[in-house]
């Protein structure tokens, strides 16, 4: 199995994700925009093979 490489805010924006916290306040948290926050979701998603669309789901889950 091929290791995965998270950078810090990837890892920091997993955890409070699975936290079940929202985008919006996973940005506000980290004082980062939305669409930062959303972008290093993309990325993280990406390398874990995950479909992004989940984050919506996330989002509609909380």
């Amino acid at each position: 199995m091929e290791k995965i490489f998270l950078t810090p805010m990837e890892m920091n924006v997993l955890s409070l994700l699975a936290e079940g916290k929202t985008i919006p306040s996973v940005a506000l948290l980290t004082k980062k925009t939305y669409k930062t926050v959303d972008s290093h979701f993309y990325h993280l998603a990406k390398k874990c093979d995950i479909p992004p669309v989940i984050g919506i789901e996330l989002e509609l889950c909380t």
